[in-house]
């Protein structure tokens, strides 16, 4: 019986997911690197359309922060920034999501010095990377001007807990 028991406890401790091909898997979620540079508001058009459910990629911890940013250097030309699924709205800073799912407060930051910077303006978020090093953070932007590359997520509806 203690094996059994320690079985189902070891199979119930992983996750299996299933993503799309091209797409990396990070714990439930699938990530899609885009190699296009386009504005903010353009990403966030593109990404439901790319898969069912779709939506820009969050940072919602330092983990998946470190995570995506290797991504970035391993997908993207050095020195080059991208956007993530973070923008102002009703005085606060939110993640996106799914459609339908209500967006998710901020809770951990990653913000460059001196950023955010209070303007009506810059309501859009990406990563700012300097080099294929460490050295990255997050800025506010103008989501219909700057442009650059940006990553797409869904939720893996086929893991197996």
């Amino acid at each position: 019986m203690k094996q059994l028991y320690f079985l189902i406890f070891t199979l119930s401790s992983f996750i299996w997911c299933s993503c799309p091909d091209g797409w990396t898997s990070y714990k439930t979620v699938c990530i899609l690197p885009r190699n296009d540079q386009v504005t903010w508001s353009t990403a966030q058009a593109i990404c439901p359309n790319e898969h069912n459910q779709g939506y820009m990629v969050n940072e919602e911890d330092a983990e998946k922060h470190e995570f995506v940013s290797q991504l970035a250097r391993d997908n993207f030309p050095i020195a080059s920034n991208y956007h993530i699924g973070l923008s102002y709205a009703r005085n606060s800073w939110y993640w996106q999501r799914p459609a339908g799912q209500q967006a998710i407060q901020v809770n951990s930051t990653f913000w460059n010095p001196f950023y955010p910077i209070v303007s009506s303006t810059l309501t859009a978020v990406w990563n700012s990377m300097e080099g294929n090093t460490t050295e990255y953070g997050w800025q506010n932007i103008d989501k219909t001007k700057s442009k650059a590359y940006y990553f797409c997520e869904i939720v893996d509806t086929k893991n197996i807990f």
